[in-house]
């Protein structure tokens, strides 16, 4: 029964925003929020396996395969692509000491996004908390991007 909704989502749930943003046709979605999203699943396996000293050269091809063959997916598949051709506005937040994902990726995401976005770092702050951690300069900064979308805000 909502009349306005608000796609928000952290990590994965940043990455499945993101993955999601050239699909919403639904006029009732009328922006979205990205919180430390990363760029691809190859790219987090790859950069996990690196800190855990696994063989990457021969594990990620063999990955890839699976995925492909038993998921259908292809995890090579950036959300940049599909930030590209995005259908709503995004707002963007990343901690700039983000150990899990590096804020690199959440600055080539921003980059490729074709629809109306913002983007909001938090100093100091690690994955998953940078919203939280943002406090009431974050509250603020994202009410005044949703005011633009949202009647109710």
């Amino acid at each position: 029964g909502a009349e306005e909704i608000l796609v928000f989502g952290v990590s994965m749930g940043g990455t499945t925003v993101a993955y999601s943003s050239d699909k919403i046709d639904n006029p009732k979605v009328k922006a979205l929020v990205n919180d430390c999203g990363f760029t691809c699943v190859y790219d987090l396996q790859t950069l996990t396996g690196i800190r855990h000293h696994a063989p990457i050269s021969i594990m990620m091809p063999h990955v890839r395969f699976f995925a492909k063959l038993f998921l259908g997916i292809d995890i090579r598949f950036s959300a940049e692509n599909a930030l590209k051709n995005s259908t709503r506005p995004v707002f963007f937040i990343h901690g700039t000491e983000d150990l899990a994902v590096p804020l690199s990726w959440e600055e080539k995401n921003y980059k490729a996004c074709g629809s109306e976005k913002e983007q909001m770092l938090i100093p100091g702050v690690g994955h998953a908390v940078a919203y939280v951690a943002s406090g009431e300069e974050g509250r603020r900064r994202l009410k005044e991007y949703l005011r633009k979308y949202f009647s109710v805000i």
